[in-house]
């Protein structure tokens, strides 16, 4: 959301992200914002993680585990991810879970249609 003055010279922005899916291990933390009108595409941050720090990410769902390895930036952010699942049977349940020296973040989320009931 923006709110702009006629001139433009006064600007104010925000967002506000109504079902926030956040999880938290310490001072980590990781979140998932639902970002498609179909359910099933999520963007994935987190923070708090020690700076420089390799991190193993992995995402499961439909019986699928993919798993890959990320360098935490020098402000002790992951890399922002796009998670985007595709209908693979009936099951619409995934997790997401990252993995370092310190702290394992694990979110349990659902996706398609039942990410966008309300809880």
């Amino acid at each position: 959301m923006a709110l702009v003055s006629v001139d433009r010279g006064i600007r104010a922005f925000g967002a506000v992200i109504p079902r926030p899916i956040i999880s938290r291990s310490g001072i980590c933390t990781v979140q998932l914002e639902l970002v498609s009108y179909r359910g099933d595409r999520f963007v994935a941050t987190g923070a708090g993680f020690p700076p420089g720090a390799e991190v193993t990410i992995e995402s499961v769902y439909a019986g699928r585990i993919i798993e890959k390895r990320q360098t935490i930036s020098s402000e002790g952010r992951l890399p922002l991810e796009i998670i985007s699942h595709a209908t693979i049977g009936t099951e619409h349940r995934a997790t997401y879970r990252v993995r370092g020296q310190l702290c394992e973040v694990a979110i349990d989320y659902a996706w398609g249609a039942r990410a966008l009931a309300r809880r």
